[in-house]
């Protein structure tokens, strides 16, 4: 299957005409997907109760070309993530716990990107604000859940990466791009119920980092 993916990019890639150049009033929108996660696991009580560090994440981005040469993009750019876990409870004797964190990071990117060919690397970096929405519970034999954690937090995100746009059209490109995401330790505080049970507040971790797939089109002046 791989060999003939493979084998198919190289026959557009052979077949297609060589791309325009990036230009000043360039356009791009592309949308993005793959897996990412925490530099680390949301441990409650440093116990068993955790949130995996790994999970799926996608995103939108859309550039505007400032500069040809060097060739210089800014513009928006939406991730969103989703981890969670279930895990048998360190809290509540045979009792089973479900956590589940949604990210959302909103940046202003800058792209340096190679102006021309089918294969056009860059380098990328950004600024803005992260939004964190920790659920928590715990199921116990009498299987009524008590719930834990119910959090949302707001704070800073910044992020480089390297990728590579592919061009086997002068409009359409593919990629792949690798980001280390820096980020704000929010700190969620269990709820009332949940401190009753001597659950203790939790930070997120600093950083996340994604290896996404992507899939663009290229439009506005050459």
């Amino acid at each position: 299957m791989k060999r003939t993916l493979f084998l198919t990019l190289g026959v557009l890639l052979g077949t297609a005409p060589l791309q325009a150049d990036y230009q000043k009033g360039n356009q791009s929108l592309q949308f993005h997907m793959g897996p990412g996660g925490y530099s680390d696991d949301v441990k409650v009580n440093n116990g068993d109760d955790t949130i995996r560090d790994c999970g799926g994440m996608a995103g939108l981005q859309y550039l505007y070309f400032l500069h040809s040469g060097p060739t210089i993009a800014i513009g928006p750019d939406i991730l969103w993530g989703d981890l969670s876990e279930q895990d048998p409870s360190s809290i509540v004797t045979n009792a089973q716990s479900h956590g589940a964190e949604h990210i959302a990071v909103y940046q202003g990117m800058l792209k340096l990107a190679h102006p021309h060919g089918h294969w056009r690397p860059y380098l990328l970096g950004g600024i803005g604000a992260s939004r964190a929405s920790l659920q928590g519970d715990i199921t116990p034999p009498s299987g009524t859940p008590i719930q834990t954690f119910d959090s949302i937090r707001y704070g800073f995100a910044g992020t480089w990466g390297i990728g590579m746009d592919i061009f086997p059209r002068e409009h359409w490109f593919l990629g792949l791009e690798l980001r280390q995401v820096l980020l704000s330790r929010l700190l969620h505080v269990p709820t009332a119920v949940g401190q009753t049970f001597g659950i203790q507040p939790v930070r997120d971790p600093s950083s996340m980092t994604t290896l996404m797939i992507k899939l663009g089109y290229k439009f506005g002046s050459n």
